[in-house]
């Protein structure tokens, strides 16, 4: 009995709210927004790469009959009224924003094309979970265009004849993410002569290069001078670059009659096997700074130290592990043997060594490491 009560209460409930006194539902309204605020009306907006490049878009609430705070969403068209494009969701605020990159990708549905400038148009629909009110009010949106890709790929790899994945035993190659913005990548890598090669994306396309620019296509890539390469893409940009690393060289600091180039071992790596270690003597103390020289084709520059993170360490490390021993790249420009080396521990002094220098692209953080054989 008592559910039975329960019951018809429900029902009362829902007549009372759902329909007027004539028993007829009763269908709640919501305005539409009547005010666009911003940004301005054909507001200028040169789109960036960067994460943090947002535009704000905001505008009065709407009203509705119940009560019901309603839900907006930021519509894009090509043309005032044209067909939509695409829909943000904002939520119950009345103001949002979009990323650049979110832009850029509206504009290519629009049919604007890369780095060239445009016109979308915006309004603001609101809703109640019922009925829209959509507001005949648009605004101009004047945007120029990324030149590069619309479609960024978290994840890059290269695959191919050229490549060494065969010599890994892999079908392909991760590259290094080398930006927190997204769409920079890079990989240390042998490519062979005689060979192709081509980039494909985490999103499932096959990117190529025509000239100097970057293309989704699969047409395959022609190895250059057989070599290991420095490969770097910036897909904001269409860009690839190949820097040839045509020697990698162990350099201590105070006694350079102790060098000894490094062997490519494959996978972006290099390595000094069976380093005999003395350190070098000076009024002061032993000396014991070593870093890297890379010699390199394509860069304004033809050295760079693959060295440590600081320019100079005051003291010895206590390990040989940790993050003392992340590499960091400096072209070697009005700079000494001694800047930015790593100084081996004490334990180093009168021993043979293995030193390896890891750039391999799956890494969070190239390293070197040294281990100690007696």
């Amino acid at each position: 009995m008592k559910a039975k009560n329960i019951v018809f209460l429900l029902l009362a409930v829902v007549l009372a709210t759902g329909c007027d006194s004539d028993m007829k539902y009763k269908d709640y309204g919501v305005t539409a927004v009547t005010g666009l605020l911003a940004p301005a009306d054909s507001y200028y907006a040169e789109l960036q790469a960067g994460a943090g490049k947002t535009i704000t878009f905001s505008w009065e609430a709407a009203q509705t009959e119940n009560g019901i705070t309603p839900i907006y969403e930021v519509v894009f068209y090509a043309t005032p009224g044209g067909n939509e494009l695409y829909r943000h969701d904002a939520g119950a605020k009345t103001t949002t924003v979009i990323t650049h990159k979110d832009i850029n990708s509206i504009a290519s549905l629009a049919g604007i094309e890369a780095g060239q400038d445009g016109d979308l148009y915006w309004t603001v629909i609101a809703n109640n979970g019922i009925i829209q009110g959509v507001s005949d009010e648009y605004r101009r949106l004047v945007i120029t265009r990324l030149m590069g890709f619309s479609n960024i790929p978290e994840q890059l790899y290269i695959y191919g004849s050229a490549t060494e994945a065969e010599d890994l035993g892999e079908e392909m190659l991760e590259m290094k993410s080398t930006s927190s913005d997204g769409g920079e990548f890079e990989i240390y890598t042998r490519l062979y002569a005689g060979g192709t090669y081509n980039f494909i994306g985490s999103n499932g396309v096959t990117y190529s290069v025509a000239g100097d620019i970057m293309e989704e296509s699969s047409n395959p890539i022609s190895a250059p001078q057989e070599g290991i390469y420095r490969i770097t893409i910036d897909m904001n940009t269409k860009s690839l670059k190949l820097t040839r690393i045509t020697q990698v060289q162990y350099v201590f600091s105070a006694r350079t009659a102790d060098n000894e180039n490094a062997v490519y071992q494959g996978n972006g790596v290099w390595k000094v096997s069976n380093k005999y270690v003395e350190f070098h003597q000076e009024s002061w103390g032993r000396d014991e700074r070593f870093c890297f020289h890379a010699t390199v084709e394509g860069e304004e520059w033809s050295v760079e130290i693959w060295g440590s993170r600081n320019s100079n360490n005051d003291s010895r490390p206590g390990s040989l592990t940790g993050d003392f021993w992340n590499v960091a790249i400096t072209p070697y420009v009005g700079l000494s043997v001694y800047d930015y080396s790593w100084k081996f521990t004490e334990a180093v002094d009168y021993s043979t060594v293995d030193i390896t220098l890891s750039m391999t692209a799956t890494l969070d953080n190239y390293y070197c490491l040294v281990e100690i054989l007696d």
